[in-house]
């Protein structure tokens, strides 16, 4: 109940937020999405995701969809491809604290990426495997 004593529930101090993204595609081909949060009216704006196929490059979130069922999507939660945990691991972090990596891989662009963060909905940078050349 509300300081006035009246039955409606008072407003959030916060007020609401609002999110946007805009992807744009640069000169190398690459894919490059801004996220954008707004709050009490004031914008706030950071790199999203980078998909940039020439360089080999991917960074982007995990999502699990099911339990063991991972994949690789915008900032946003559009869907880039389907992950695979590769392997999990506990190690010692900073200040003495245990940490669990997790190493993934995607097929991406026809290549196979590989990467590894701290768990589902964290950003993942990913590399490409280097390719042979025909013989």
């Amino acid at each position: 109940m509300s300081p006035n004593n009246s039955e409606t529930p008072a407003a959030p101090p916060d007020g609401p937020l609002a999110f946007a993204s805009e992807t744009t595609v640069q000169a190398s081909g690459a894919l490059v999405e801004v996220g954008t949060v707004t709050y009490r009216g004031r914008p706030f704006a950071a790199l999203g995701s980078v998909q940039d196929p020439t360089a080999g490059l991917i960074l982007a979130y995990v999502r699990e969809r099911a339990p063991d069922l991972y994949e690789l999507t915008t900032w946003e939660g559009v869907a880039i491809a389907p992950l695979r945990l590769v392997r999990r691991w506990k190690q010692w972090g900073f200040g003495g604290v245990r940490n669990e990596i997790f190493a993934w891989s995607a097929e991406v662009f026809g290549r196979t990426y590989t990467g590894r963060n701290s768990g589902p909905v964290m950003i993942v940078r990913m590399r490409a495997g280097k390719t042979t050349a025909a013989r």
